[in-house]
């Protein structure tokens, strides 16, 4: 039987995003807070942890992201070195790319390892495009379409590492548009990841800008309007991040105070 060695790689700096967002000392400490208290407990949980956690830092605040004490199953890294999957002994190397304040569900990884690993003959790709996205700024909770999938994985033949050129731009330089292109594609159901979005965050929704522009009645009259908001009161949040894996959600929600 073919083997496959399972990374997932998590982005947390923001040297990975071009757009124009605080890079001091406090941003980088709540980017950790975030990941620690809500992507690394969602994949702590999950039912198949048979994974490496590949920490992707930025250079600018490598001091930090060197002295801080990661948990054991993360390993910071600093650059998309050829020698970590090189080096495996497996015939396949899945990679699954995902950012560092998004949760997911417990069985996410099961559906990588059911989908992708366990019959592996070509390089393959699955996709959760539809996702559903948490405004942690005004607790909105809505279903998503995201033509860039906020979650996927590549799993490819061990020797197309070898071509480390290729393997770069057809993985690294091209992965906004993942799964676009390949007939390999399989999309998962919707459901199995929340895309986490406030005012800290690597990426940002207009939805956001739009509801704190609001008066209290226009924003309660543009949730009526709007087909695809929800409030998320804190019986559902609570209950929707228990699925994930975040026991008493709201209580460790780390932007509830502000």
């Amino acid at each position: 039987m073919k083997t496959v060695e399972h990374f997932v790689q998590v982005y947390l700096d923001c040297e990975f995003s071009r757009l124009p967002l605080p890079k001091d000392e406090e941003w980088i400490q709540k980017r950790i807070e975030v990941f620690e208290r809500l992507t690394l407990r969602s994949l702590k949980a999950q039912t198949l942890s048979d994974f490496k956690i590949i920490l992707l830092c930025g250079r600018t605040h490598k001091k930090t992201t060197m002295a801080h004490k990661w948990d054991a199953q993360v390993f910071p890294s600093y650059s998309f070195g050829r020698d970590r999957f090189t080096a495996s002994k497996a015939d396949y190397i899945a990679i699954t790319r995902i950012d560092s304040d998004d949760l997911y569900h417990r069985e996410a990884m099961a559906d990588v390892h059911q989908n992708l690993i366990c019959t592996p003959n070509r390089r393959e790709c699955l996709i959760f495009r539809h996702a559903m996205t948490w405004d942690m700024i005004n607790k909105i909770l809505t279903p998503r379409h995201r033509r860039s999938p906020p979650f996927y994985t590549h799993i490819y033949p061990r020797a197309m590492y070898m071509d480390w050129k290729r393997f770069r731009a057809d993985h690294f330089t091209g992965h906004g548009r993942a799964g676009g292109r390949l007939p390999e594609t399989k999309e998962l159901p919707e459901g199995r990841v929340i895309v986490t979005k406030g005012d800290w965050n690597i990426g940002y929704i207009k939805r956001n800008v739009i509801l704190e522009k609001m008066t209290k009645e226009a924003r309660a009259k543009y949730l009526v309007e709007e087909p695809l908001g929800a409030i998320g009161d804190k019986k559902t949040i609570t209950e929707i991040l228990a699925g994930f894996g975040i026991e008493n959600g709201w209580e460790a929600y780390p932007w509830k105070k502000r």
